[in-house]
């Protein structure tokens, strides 16, 4: 068995067990709330989602810089990186957290969410310092490639916050939610200080330098995918309701699971990307690390989008009757995640090469018409509906536009490429046909549908295999 199957073999149980745990999260913490609840719980989740980033890219360019210098034997050079990386990141994220601490001392808030308010200011401000020794030991073990101890710190995060989230809201609702995300994130933060040495206490600001002004554009591409997720979430709390927002959160985090996949090829291929571009420099040479994962991806996302949607009907339909206004909103969410998915393969190219400011463009332009048709729709009486169709122009032409202007770059028949639509078009006809004739729920008629879509579906799958050579090339490019 070859390294990166191995690799992959690694990421893929640990996604497939953080898939697991976010399935339970998904459903289970949102049933225990409400969908009141729940939207005030997302707007916590949504700002500790931009916590990740308070090293201003420090971090994230030591990401790109370990895998060069580990791949030109310089290790010397890359333990000094880990060192300056590492704490000048925490030395940024504590400045920022006592920030934090001091927010409720120059801000009022409503007399009625205050105890809440303080008690998640206080949450997040912890959060932030954790997350960034949380984001150095992720960060530095995949770009080491030691992806086996890489998969048990990311699977091990949302179980322990999930273990103790579950008991904590039972108990004590809302702020049981956010004191469990805090007792979770302690408890990885002791795991990590048991299995891993903090790097020597070094700070060179000629390397501070040199890391933010490559990380700094780094971080703004998955910023950036934030804040485009932020203004669907702002409209909706500015023109909707609370509880809409946690339907809305509800649909997405389910929607977030279709990620899982495309998330493990990518954190496994881009250190890969960058060796070979240190080894060649050659951008020609990365073009099999693109286009073959893309066209197995479309297969295998469209139909995993496929079950996640009849199972989700299912069990929100038995179990979770008061989000079932949010089955709508998975439905159209789902599709815009199939097009996302792909996103973080070209975007780890642009990264790779040195294109991170195309990127951040690209994303900046699809930010500005977010904003336009959110706000279209939502005035002219679409609703959350609309919005959640917003999300699926934003990212279908964010893929198409960031692969179109590598295409000079990365050779492929633009006709041939268009294929990649067939996958999920396919997949939303044969779920609409089969919930058409067949209208009732039970594990035998959700048996009869899986049936249907597995079937037929598997057609388009020897079709692929026999104009592209699937199998042949898993077994090529794992050499």
């Amino acid at each position: 068995m070859t390294k990166i199957i191995k690799d992959i073999s690694f990421v893929f149980i640990s996604r497939i067990l953080v898939l697991i745990i976010g399935i339970t999260n998904s459903f289970f913490i949102p049933g225990l709330l409400g969908p009141q609840n729940y939207g005030l719980f997302r707007i916590v989740i949504l700002i500790s989602s931009y916590f990740i980033y308070a090293h201003l890219g420090i971090l994230s360019g030591m990401n790109k810089e370990l895998p060069f210098y580990y791949a030109l034997n310089q290790h010397s050079n890359a333990e000094k990186i880990e060192s300056v990386s590492f704490w000048f990141a925490n030395f940024i994220a504590f400045i920022i957290s006592l920030l934090i601490f001091f927010v409720p001392f120059f801000y009022s808030f409503p007399s009625e969410q205050l105890p809440f308010i303080k008690l998640s200011i206080t949450v997040l401000a912890i959060i932030l310092i954790i997350n960034q020794i949380y984001s150095f030991f992720n960060w530095n073990l995949r770009a080491k490639k030691k992806f086996l101890s890489n998969s048990i710190l990311v699977t091990l995060q949302p179980l322990f916050i999930l273990i103790f989230s579950l008991p904590l809201i039972y108990f004590l609702n809302l702020s049981g939610a956010v004191l469990g995300l805090l007792i979770g994130n302690i408890i990885t933060i002791i795991f990590i200080l048991i299995n891993y040495k903090f790097p020597r206490f070094e700070i060179d600001f000629n390397i501070v330098k040199k890391l933010f002004l490559v990380g700094f554009p780094i971080m703004l591409t998955p910023l950036l995918g934030i804040v485009l997720n932020t203004v669907e979430q702002i409209y909706i709390l500015k023109y909707l309701t609370v509880e809409q927002l946690g339907q809305y959160g509800f649909a997405l985090n389910i929607g977030v699971l279709i990620y899982f996949l495309p998330n493990s090829l990518a954190s496994t291929i881009f250190p890969r990307i960058v060796e070979r571009l240190a080894i060649t420099n050659d951008v020609t040479k990365t073009s099999d690390y693109i286009i073959f994962p893309i066209r197995l991806l479309s297969l295998l996302n469209a139909f995993f989008i496929g079950v996640i949607l009849m199972c989700s009907k299912e069990i929100i339909s038995l179990f979770l009757p008061t989000f079932i206004p949010a089955i709508k909103i998975l439905e159209i969410l789902a599709y815009s995640f199939y097009f996302y998915s792909f996103v973080a393969l070209v975007g780890n190219y642009y990264i790779a090469v040195n294109k991170s400011y195309f990127l951040i463009l690209v994303q900046c332009l699809i930010i500005f018409v977010s904003i336009i048709l959110n706000y279209i729709l939502i005035t002219n009486g679409f609703g959350i509906y609309g919005i959640a169709t917003v999300s699926i122009v934003n990212y279908f032409f964010l893929f198409y536009l960031l692969m179109f202007l590598i295409k000079k770059e990365i050779v492929f028949d633009v006709n041939s490429f268009m294929l990649t639509l067939v996958p999920i078009i396919l997949v939303a006809f044969l779920i609409n046909i089969s919930d058409y004739f067949i209208q009732k729920n039970g594990i035998v008629f959700f048996g009869g549908k899986l049936a249907i879509l597995t079937s037929i579906y598997m057609i388009l799958v020897l079709y692929f295999n026999q104009k592209y050579e699937l199998i042949k090339k898993i077994k090529s490019f794992t050499k």
